[in-house]
């Protein structure tokens, strides 16, 4: 499973000026997955969810995933 990168995330919200409860409203997820995200309970969403919100927000899914050391 692919890793948030949780900085990259919040960067693309504030960007797009959304806060969690929109975010998920735009991406088609429950405000619930945003919330465990964002609040780093699970940093491992299923791949579909993460293109929803890459999605929404207008970013490249790749710009949201952690790169690997």
């Amino acid at each position: 499973m692919m890793k948030v990168n949780l900085e990259s995330m919040e960067i693309a919200m504030a960007r797009a000026c959304v806060a969690p409860k929109e975010l998920a409203a735009m991406a088609g997820v429950t405000h619930d997955a945003i919330v465990k995200i964002i609040g780093d309970r699970t940093k491992k969403p299923r791949p579909q969810t993460l293109g929803k919100i890459a999605r929404a927000l207008g970013v490249d899914v790749t710009e949201l995933i952690e790169k690997e050391a």
